[in-house]
């Protein structure tokens, strides 16, 4: 094949999706992921149709899983018609191409980690903003799927860090900046050994606290969400508190009921050291919010 051009698709374009056949002369390269983060999103029905698939820069959420192909001229000029794209004319085109790194071999196995296996590659993808739409958090097309009995969950620790969401089996399709009026970030609870502090929310008036409004299933909250959140064991309690919604640096949209976890009396105790692994997933919420170097962060 001449004049060889590697393409990362996502979507339509994927084996086994109504759209493959345009890749019919392509050499399939193997599964891979972008080795930045993107955000990905679509709109899903009530019986479970995924529409076309968008990636786009407007949230650093995470890699995107698909596959790479090397494709001819003619092949990338049939994918760009098939895009809107028309290089050089942003105004004139739907989606944009772009080269970005990604890993290919061994990459869309699902597990944690499995972005380190493979080899890096320069492949072009096609990008839309669509940040209205529903998101995939696991930025797996497949993955899409129609939100069952949805509601709101304020995040202000570690799952400020939607990795971790991810890594924990938690879907959610909205992912927005909002803060928790009238409290203040503390590391005062103590984790199952005692040797260690974790993040809660404590009232003081005049103050808000920034964190990270996720739409999940509500069953998630029973079936994952507290089960991590050590409810059982009164680590910390689920209650439902008003949220403002929007950019923390400016005003907020509206206002949404949520729930929100906070500590358990039991389990209060001051001047416990916080781990550098915990701290890194609030600093990865702070940085999606916006905020400085920190965040306010001792």
């Amino acid at each position: 094949m001449n004049n060889t051009h590697n393409v990362f698709v996502y979507g339509t374009l994927q084996k086994g999706c109504s759209n493959h056949y345009l890749l019919a002369g392509a050499a399939f390269l193997g599964p891979a992921l972008t080795e930045e983060n993107f955000v990905m999103r679509t709109l899903v029905s009530e019986n479970g149709y995924r529409g076309i698939p968008f990636v786009g820069r407007d949230l650093d959420l995470g890699p995107v899983h698909g596959e790479v192909y090397a494709v001819d001229d003619q092949t990338l000029a049939t994918l760009d018609r098939l895009e809107g794209c028309v290089m050089g004319d942003t105004d004139a085109s739907w989606y944009r191409r772009e080269a970005v790194p990604v890993r290919v071999g061994g990459a869309d196995t699902g597990a944690p980690g499995s972005a380190g296996a493979g080899r890096e590659e320069t492949a072009w993808i096609y990008l839309h903003e669509r940040p209205a739409s529903p998101l995939v958090a696991s930025g797996r097309w497949k993955d899409a799927a129609p939100m069952v009995d949805p509601c709101y969950y304020f995040a202000y620790g570690s799952n400020m860090d939607p990795a971790q969401m991810v890594e924990r089996g938690v879907p959610f399709d909205q992912c927005r900046p909002a803060c928790l009026q009238h409290h203040v970030l503390a590391f005062n609870k103590a984790g199952l050994r005692g040797t260690e502090a974790y993040a809660n929310a404590m009232p003081e008036r005049g103050q808000d606290l920034p964190g990270l409004l996720y739409r999940v299933p509500r069953a998630e909250l029973e079936n994952a969400l507290d089960l991590y959140e050590g409810v059982r064991g009164g680590h910390y309690r689920r209650v439902v508190k008003e949220v403002l919604v929007g950019d923390v640096r400016a005003l907020p949209t509206h206002r949404e009921q949520a729930w929100v976890y906070l500590a358990g009396a039991d389990h209060l105790r001051d001047g416990l050291p916080v781990s550098d692994r915990y701290m890194a997933r609030i600093r990865r919420g702070h940085a999606l919010l916006g905020l400085s170097q920190g965040g306010g962060l001792q």
